[in-house]
Formats: structure tokens, sequence, C-alpha cells
């Protein structure tokens, strides 16, 4: 899976998405979605493989199990980790999934 693929995915929920900023604030829930980590391998000096780290963030005002299970429906595909964190100062709920895919070039 590659990142337009998942903007695709992400787009099908009907709210803001955008790749690791928007450019003005967003009234939640929204979602950000960037590439964490990516390692290149492969073999006989060519680096023909990448496993790309996709994460996700959806950021709420309050818990909304809805909305995640409807993400966490539209990425079955792969496996997911799932992180939940408080933001104080912004009064919002971030809840991250993570995710690698294998990519070859």
């Amino acid at each position: 899976m590659i990142l337009q693929e998942t903007y695709a995915r992400l787009q099908t929920l009907g709210i803001p998405v955008a790749y690791r900023v928007f450019k003005s604030a967003q009234e939640p829930p929204f979602l950000v979605y960037y590439l964490g980590n990516s390692r290149k391998h492969g073999a006989d000096s060519l680096n023909l493989i990448s496993d790309d780290n996709i994460i996700i963030e959806l950021y709420t005002d309050s818990k909304n199990i809805a909305l995640e299970k409807q993400i966490e429906s539209l990425f079955s595909d792969v496996e997911l980790s799932k992180i939940e964190s408080w933001i104080e100062d912004e009064n919002l709920l971030m809840i991250a999934y993570e995710f690698t895919t294998l990519n070859k070039e």
C-alpha cells in the first residue's frame, strides 16, 4: 500500500484529511497521515523493496468508537497498532494508528 491509497481510503470517511498538517485550523474530527520510517533493502546491490511505516492520526474532542471502528475496518488488511493520547493544551483526543507495508519498486 502506498500513501495515495491510504489517502483514498481515509477520504471515504467524509472528514477532513491532510498529509502531515493542515494549512488552516480544523474542527474535530479530522485526520492526518504521513510516512514515519522507511527502509530500503534488496539483493545484489539493488534496493528494490521498501518497508514503509505509515501513521494515521485521528483527532477528536471526545471518544468516538464508531469512527475508530470505521478506520480499523478500512485497514483490516494490514496489521494495525493503536495508541490513544490526550492532548491537554489542545483539549483533543488523538488516536494514532501505525502499520508497515512492503513495496516492490
